[in-house]
């Protein structure tokens, strides 16, 4: 896949990275184009609409042809996987010393944290009823790592 701007990018190298001129103003716009590339796909990502995500990956990506292997992979299940695992290890803490620390902390602050419930509040089966069918589909599982097809059912 070439990456927008890389080309633009690479002759402006090449040309000692003038701050002016025609070689700059290309690489100045592709990289606002690859910034606003970048930030739809974060953006569906983020609010973990993957419709959106997909629609933008297409859109950005083209329809044209495609590979029938992806980092050796052949399968469109291990290919999923793949994509699933480096997506996976980018989310991951850098530390896992200071994840804890932060994790503490945050644990400590949240114990004091206190919500009054009125008296009058009440939970019941419509309630949840009516809290699950404004739930959306085809969204990712939240902290508690539950979807909502399991919810729903």
């Amino acid at each position: 896949m070439v990456v927008p701007g890389a080309r633009s990018s690479r002759i402006w190298t090449v040309l000692g990275r003038p701050h002016y001129g025609n070689c700059f103003e290309e690489m100045r716009k592709s990289k606002l184009q690859t910034r606003h590339f970048s930030d739809s796909l974060a953006d569906a990502l983020l609010y973990k609409d993957m419709n959106s995500f997909w629609k933008s990956w297409r859109s950005k990506m083209g329809g044209g042809s495609t590979s029938d292997i992806i980092d050796e992979y052949r399968h469109p299940r291990d290919i999923a996987d793949r994509f699933a695992d480096i997506f996976k290890s980018a989310c991951l803490p850098n530390s896992d010393v200071r994840h804890k620390e932060l994790k503490a902390d945050f644990f400590a602050v949240f114990e004091q944290y206190f919500c009054p419930v009125p008296p009058d509040f009440v939970i019941n089966v419509e309630f949840l009823s009516t809290l699950v069918c404004k739930l959306k589909c085809g969204k990712a599982a939240g902290y508690d790592k539950k979807i909502i097809k399991i919810v729903a059912s």
